[in-house]
């Protein structure tokens, strides 16, 4: 979502983490990145039990669709959240997007 930061021949290094902020000199790891990398795990966790409620009976299916309904509200919380999130770290995200999907255009 920010980006690779490549040298001149195309390499990439950067240090893992640094003080875990997401300004300045940062690292691989921060706070946003593990933000958004759990909220993917649980956006494929609620598409699996997703599926397994639709693919089995019984017992396994119950548990699924019980599952499925947790992992759905928390996915769609934490869409919420990183998106705040992602506002905060990278604004322009949301002026660049909007203003390339506007309704006016196209």
């Amino acid at each position: 979502m920010r980006g690779v930061p490549l040298d001149g021949s195309g390499g990439f290094h950067m240090a893992f983490f640094t003080d875990f902020r997401v300004r300045g000199q940062v690292g691989l790891l921060d706070w946003y990145t593990l933000s958004v990398g759990l909220f993917a795990l649980v956006l494929l966790c609620a598409h699996g039990a997703t599926y397994l409620s639709f693919k089995t009976e019984g017992a396994v299916h119950d548990r699924s669709a019980q599952l499925t309904r947790i992992l759905w509200f928390a996915v769609f919380a934490g869409l919420v959240v990183v998106s705040i999130e992602t506002w905060f770290v990278h604004s322009e995200f949301f002026r660049t997007c909007c203003a390339d999907h506007s309704l006016g255009s196209g």
